[in-house]
């Protein structure tokens, strides 16, 4: 009786200590998961962030076209004015 004791003794600290053992790992593997998560969110946010950035120098762009076509169209209009 006193060895079958002895025997569930340690096969239940076996089993503990390999709960724990996979307890730790799942931990690992949770922080790792986050880990992930975080760094593909934040690669998320760059790639938006760029874009925004590439769509505000496309209207800047267009803005300066705007600004450049205008004094033509003031010509001519005036010139178009001085044949009338």
């Amino acid at each position: 009786m006193i060895k079958k004791q002895k025997a569930t003794s340690s096969s239940i600290a076996s089993e503990f200590e390999s709960l724990t053992l996979l307890q730790q790992e799942q931990m690992a593997n949770n922080a790792l998961h986050w880990q992930e998560k975080m760094a593909n969110e934040k690669q998320y946010k760059v790639m938006q962030l760029n874009i925004e950035e590439h769509k505000f120098k496309v209207e800047e762009q267009k803005m300066d076209m705007l600004k450049q076509e205008l004094p033509i169209k003031i010509e001519k209009l005036k010139a178009e004015a001085e044949k009338e």
